[in-house]
């Protein structure tokens, strides 16, 4: 089951890179998935096990379509000296909310977590929809230390392959990390 859900968020991240390419289709796709997954989550207050794995393959392909839309404004709205550490803090900041959400379930009850769940989900919506108001990329200074606009593609490629495998490495860790703390 789980090699199933992971493939179906690869599809999701796949088709968003490959059919969003503009902010406000971003955005919608972004407010979709969130809609998306509020809509599967209620499958999780029944007792239907085969209603839980629709829904958990549901989320899984909106929580990629969400990631990869998220990246449309990662790329278009923060400089590139400071996408590293905004991705550490939202990795950051998911990783702590998924401990509280696994604290509170396993330690209180099952409905705590899924309604706080829920509550996520819904603040998420609302941030997203603050997303259109906020500074665009002209407003952000510029770090002194970037390439000059005349470099070619290959130094680009160069200077972006190790922060991609040191980002990569990250993300595994950190999943292997929950995955073990949640076992």
């Amino acid at each position: 089951m789980a090699s199933v859900v992971m493939g179906v968020h690869l599809l999701g991240l796949f088709i968003c890179a490959i059919t969003v390419k503009q902010l406000h289709r971003a955005r919608q796709a972004m407010l979709g998935s969130i809609l998306l997954c509020l809509v599967a989550s209620v499958a999780l207050f029944t007792t239907h096990y085969f209603l839980w794995y629709l829904s958990a393959m549901a989320m899984a392909f909106s929580a990629g379509v969400y990631a990869a839309a998220w990246g449309c404004f990662l790329k278009e709205r923060i400089p590139g000296d400071h996408r590293m550490t905004a991705v550490a803090d939202v990795l950051i900041g998911a990783i702590l909310v998924m401990i509280l959400i696994d604290v509170l379930t396993v330690n209180w009850n099952i409905w705590s977590g899924k309604l706080l769940s829920l509550v996520v989900l819904l603040m998420a919506a609302l941030m997203t929809l603050r997303l259109s108001s906020e500074k665009s990329l002209e407003d952000i200074p510029q770090s002194p230390h970037l390439p000059p606009e005349t470099a070619s593609v290959p130094y680009l490629q160069r200077t972006l392959i190790r922060p991609f495998v040191w980002l990569c490495a990250f993300i595994i860790i950190i999943t292997l990390n929950a995955g073990l703390m949640l076992q």
